[in-house]
């Protein structure tokens, strides 16, 4: 008899290149009979969503203010929980951190669950000033414990988050895929064709550049403490691009600091 073949839904509210690329390599798997997805949005960049796979829309990720994230992050899990009962309640499940709550579903769902992990929680939790005393952060660091051990596969980004994640899994049991570009269709342009290089004035600079999110849990300070320490170094400049909840803190401190080596 030939092998069974399986289902499996996949669960990011907010999903780009990194989901999409992942989502596409089960969908051209012979062993998956049936691909879907759970999400807000699809932000597609160089490869498109296998046609192969379903997308069930859910509430929008709102990257507003922490109330209005908040709010999001809990209309999307109560779809997601809808949904895992009664059209995907025979896949299996892989989620992936946002909205972060989704993944505490499986304390009463059966399906076999892998989890990736982006942003540890209950951790995050400080910088909204929710301390480890906190009822919510010692119940759900007791949760955590639970569901890695149940989880299928639990996987995360980095070295960093590897080590923060060994209170609650061994870190034999985690396994690291470190993060790739999606930019499969970029060209090199020579500097003096280079409209970007021309636009910010960054002919004959050694550039350090961060592009990325710029929110309440990535230290993009550190950047622009290095560009204070370098001001005399006129060849080296610092580039840092992004969005998030602290863009106009970042913005200020550059502006305060009336750094001529570093742009935001």
């Amino acid at each position: 008899m030939g092998q069974r073949k399986k289902s499996i839904v996949f669960i990011n509210q907010a999903t780009g290149y990194l989901t999409i690329d992942i989502i596409n390599a089960f969908a051209a798997s012979p062993v998956f009979e049936k691909v879907a997805l759970i999400a807000g949005s699809i932000r597609i960049q160089d490869v498109a969503l296998h046609e192969k796979v379903k997308w069930s829309k859910i509430a929008l990720y709102n990257r507003g203010n922490p109330t209005k994230k908040f709010i999001s992050w809990m209309s999307g899990t109560v779809q997601i929980c809808f949904l895992l009962l009664t059209r995907y309640k025979k896949y299996e499940v892989f989620y992936i951190t946002i909205p972060p709550f989704a993944y505490l579903l499986s304390l009463f769902l059966p399906n076999r669950f892998s989890v990736l992990i982006f942003d540890v929680y209950p951790d995050a939790l400080k910088i909204y000033n929710i301390s480890e005393r906190n009822w919510i952060y010692k119940v759900w660091k007791r949760v955590n414990k639970t569901l890695f051990k149940k989880a299928h596969r639990v996987y995360t980004i980095g070295e960093g988050m590897a080590n923060l994640l060994t209170q609650y899994i061994n870190k034999e049991k985690l396994t690291i895929i470190y993060n790739w570009s999606g930019l499969t269709k970029v060209k090199e342009i020579a500097q003096d064709e280079n409209h970007f290089i021309s636009e910010h004035q960054l002919q004959g600079k050694f550039a350090i550049q961060y592009s990325g999110n710029i929110g309440y849990t990535h230290n993009v300070e550190v950047l622009v403490e290095i560009a204070i320490r370098l001001q005399e170094e006129t060849d080296i400049f610092i580039l840092i691009i992004g969005r998030g909840e602290r863009y106009n803190h970042i913005q200020e401190v550059v502006t305060k600091s009336n750094l001529k080596n570093c742009k935001l």
